[in-house]
Parts: structure tokens; C-alpha cells; sequence
């Protein structure tokens, strides 16, 4: 007798764990023994993989001041402004997602949400992710597309175009964004993550700082060669920039 039906006081279980047993069997009956043994021993590795029993290399820092040659040069009567102003909407932390215009993903982007259905994916390791459940990613197209990062073609673009490197973005083994300066190759400002993104702080080297409310009031300062922290409304107001934001101020904005 089914949950739902009457008479059964047994609370009725969720349409998608109805659907899902009933997935799997079937899925099972069509595989081969072969297929079934490389499908459990990919699903080992992935689980291997999470705790880092496999082992892992860390992402090289990029290496700014190495010479290349360009091997595309744009046209004498390209219309540099449309490019320039689509980056700066990119910047901004908007995207265009298939149908969906001016997507705001937030700054930082939430990479881990769904720009269609508003639902944030867990934050674990993707190989074990169940990118099949809707309830639990939203529509997994929608989610992946944004992580494709095809706009970083336009980003780009903008920058052979102006030079500018405030379009000059890597992303770091240690979970930061780092902004860099073209012509020296030095970083110029970096980017934290707090709280699945609800929060984010803006770093240079010399040590201005921007960021959100949640994530300022982390922002602690010490005397330097010491363990002294200083507890100064003066020295948070030296040193808070408002504005850094995605675009750090240029090297002549520094004092």
C-alpha cells in the first residue's frame, strides 16, 4: 500500500525519492557486469578523491613576466567601446545565461548557484554531487553555464583592446581572485570569499582593504615584527578604501 493512500497513517515520501529508487534499478538492470565494476570503481575514486587519498598538485602561480606573441590583432574598425563596456557589465558581477539577461551573480559570483531557480548547490565535492536532483542544484545547465567561464574570452578581449588591467583576474589554489598589474606582473589587489559567499573582502599589498560589513569586521591589525594587534578606530580608516571592490585603483591611485 502506498504512503498516500488512505487508511495509511505512514507520512508520504517526497516525489523525487519515489523516482529515484526506481531509477537506479532500472539503470542497474541494464548494465553489464563490466559496466557496473567501472562504475563502482569511478565512484571509489571520486570518494578517494574528496578525502585527497589520491594525492593533488596545487595550481602554479602565473608567471606575468613570461614573453609572448600575440597572434590576434583586432581590426582597425572594431568597435572597441561595445567590447569594453560588455566587460565592465561582466565586472560588475552580471552574465548572460542562455535566455536570462543581466544575471546578477553577486560579488564575488555564488558560483554555486542556479541563476535560473535561485537554489544554491551544496558546497562539497563536486564528483559526489548528485547534479541529477533539481531539488538539490536547481537546473544543472543553468548552474553549469557561468562555470564554463566562456566570459573570460570577453574579459580578454577588453584588455588587449584598452590595456587596462583592471580585466587582468586569476583565481588561486587558495580559494582567492587575485588582480594583476600587466606591465610589472606584481598582484595588485586580492579577493576573499566568506560564508558561501554572502561576504567578501578586497586586499592590496599594502594593506587597504574593502569589503562587505560581514567580512570588515574580521579585519584586524597588528604592529608589524609583533604579535601587539591594534584596536584603533584611526588605523581601520587609514586603511579602508571604499571602492576596491572588482576594480583596485590604479598604481597612480596608491598613497
Amino acid at each position: 500500500m502506498d504512503a498516500s493512500q488512505p487508511r495509511n497513517l505512514a507520512p508520504d515520501l517526497p516525489e523525487r525519492l519515489k523516482r529515484k529508487p526506481r531509477w537506479l534499478l532500472n539503470r542497474l538492470r541494464c548494465m553489464t557486469p563490466l559496466e557496473v565494476a567501472h562504475r563502482l570503481l569511478r565512484a571509489l575514486q571520486a570518494h578517494a578523491g574528496r578525502s585527497a587519498l589520491l594525492g593533488g598538485r596545487d595550481a602554479p602561480a602565473p608567471d606575468l613576466a613570461a614573453p609572448f606573441t600575440a597572434w590576434i590583432r583586432p581590426a582597425a574598425a572594431l568597435d572597441a567601446p561595445a567590447y569594453l563596456a560588455a566587460a565592465d557589465r561582466i565586472a560588475e558581477g552580471c552574465l548572460d545565461v542562455f535566455a536570462l539577461r543581466n544575471v546578477n551573480l553577486g560579488q564575488p559570483p555564488r558560483w554555486n548557484r542556479d541563476p535560473k531557480t535561485g537554489i544554491d548547490a551544496p558546497l562539497r565535492y563536486g564528483k559526489t554531487l548528485d547534479y541529477r536532483d533539481p531539488d538539490l542544484v536547481g537546473d544543472i545547465k543553468y548552474l553549469w553555464e557561468p562555470n564554463r567561464h566562456v566570459h573570460l574570452v570577453t574579459l580578454a578581449q577588453a584588455w588587449a583592446l584598452s590595456g587596462d588591467g583592471k580585466y587582468l583576474w586569476t583565481a588561486s589554489a587558495d580559494g582567492t581572485a587575485r588582480l594583476w598589474d600587466p606591465v610589472t606582473g606584481k598582484e595588485r589587489c586580492r579577493l576573499y570569499s566568506f560564508h558561501a559567499g554572502k561576504d567578501w573582502l578586497v586586499v592590496t599589498p599594502d594593506g587597504h582593504v574593502d569589503g562587505s560589513e560581514g567580512a570588515l569586521g574580521f579585519v584586524t591589525y597588528r604592529v608589524p615584527g609583533t604579535l601587539k594587534l591594534l584596536d584603533d578606530d584611526a588605523i581601520r580608516r587609514r586603511f579602508h578604501r571604499p571602492g576596491l571592490r572588482w576594480c583596485c585603483p590604479s598604481r597612480s591611485d596608491n598613497h
